[in-house]
C-alpha cells in the first residue's frame, strides 16, 4: 500500500512540473530577455499569457509550444 502512495505522489509531482506557471521574471530568465521585452511579449495577442490580478503568467508547456510555433520567425517586440 505504501509503495502505491509513493508512486501516486511522484506522479502528482511530475504533473505539477508539467503544468508549472511562469511569471514575467521567470520568462525573462528563461529567454534571457529584459523586463521591457518580457512585458511586450505578454501583451502580444498570439502569446498564451494569463493575466491574474495584473500579474502575467504563462504555463511553461504553452511557452515552449509558442516558441516552437514561431521557430524561424521574427517576432518584433
Amino acid at each position: 500500500m505504501k509503495k502505491k502512495t509513493e508512486e501516486e505522489q511522484e506522479n502528482r509531482i511530475e504533473k505539477m512540473e508539467e503544468n508549472r506557471l511562469l511569471s514575467v521574471d521567470d520568462v525573462m530568465d528563461y529567454l534571457k530577455i529584459g523586463r521591457d521585452k518580457a512585458y511586450a511579449l505578454f501583451r502580444l495577442e498570439s502569446f498564451p499569457a494569463i493575466h491574474l490580478n495584473k500579474q502575467g503568467l504563462v504555463f511553461e508547456h504553452d511557452l515552449v509550444s509558442w516558441l516552437k510555433l514561431h521557430r524561424g520567425c521574427t517576432v518584433y517586440l
